[in-house]
């Protein structure tokens, strides 16, 4: 190994090391109220050594959002290369980005807060590095989406972009939604007397019909053919019960000890 390639590889580990740490302190203390005092101790080292990896808070913040998008990345490359058929490889980038959400939870909600650090507090090379990551992304569904209209299984007339763009958004506001029932225990999105609890949903059946609904007005028949059928679920088998008595739905008393995820 060469003296610059081992220098690189020392770096990437420093950097590793400081994420690591900054990761645990935020989803510990909160992003707004950790300190970067906070994460260097966490991280065993001085701050001055954080500060030459990372000015501030907010590029830490954008180091850990870039770590996120390699960690789902892997996740969709590795599913997507076990498929020949675009059509099954759109379906499995949905279960990828389900799954990295249900089990880097953190990461998820940070890769989708309403208010991103401001661009003046962060410096372009990690600006540009996050184009390029999330275009990846982007590239790999726009390209899997060609594929299966090129195989006949999505009407030619579909727009790529347009129809990965709306999987997308659909997908991550059920997602969002369930991270804020499991995340925020103490929330109006989660367990309340005298409510629904959200939680408690299955919420693997809700995402995967959101999904399996949208590719069903993009399909052919042939591509149909390759789709599950949809599975109309009654309330009771999403476990909510209609009280009379409130004119609301509740929770089903037979399963509410059963949270679906975890």
């Amino acid at each position: 190994m060469g003296i610059i390639e081992r220098k690189e590889r020392e770096r990437e580990a420093r950097k590793n090391q400081i994420l690591e740490a900054a990761q645990k302190v935020f989803e510990d203390r909160g992003v707004g109220t950790a300190t970067m005092d906070e994460i260097a101790k966490s991280a065993e080292l001085a701050k001055g050594t954080i500060y030459l990896y990372y000015k501030n808070k907010e590029e830490l913040l954008l180091g850990l959002i870039l770590r996120g998008f390699e960690v789902l990345t892997e996740m969709i490359v590795a599913e997507t290369n076990k498929q020949d058929r675009g059509l099954n490889k759109l379906m499995v980038i949905g279960d990828a980005y389900r799954l990295f959400a249900m089990q880097e939870k953190f990461l998820f909600g940070i890769m989708n807060v309403s208010e991103p650090p401001a661009k003046s507090n962060i410096s372009q090379e990690l600006i540009d590095e996050l184009g390029v990551l999330s275009g990846n992304i982007w590239t790999k569904f726009i390209e899997v989406a060609e594929q299966a209209k090129a195989e006949g299984d999505v009407k030619p007339e579909v727009n790529g972009f347009t129809f990965v763009m709306t999987m997308w958004l659909s997908g991550t506001g059920v997602l969002r939604m369930y991270n804020k029932c499991m995340l925020s225990k103490n929330s109006v999105f989660a367990a309340r007397s005298g409510g629904i609890h959200l939680e408690l949903l299955d919420w693997n059946y809700i995402y995967n019909l959101t999904e399996r609904m949208l590719l069903e007005n993009v399909v052919t028949e042939q591509g149909r053919v390759h789709l599950e059928k949809i599975e109309w679920r009654s309330f009771e088998q999403l476990g909510l019960e209609f009280s009379n008595k409130t004119g609301s739905f509740t929770n089903n008393p037979m399963i509410e000890e059963e949270a679906i995820l975890s």
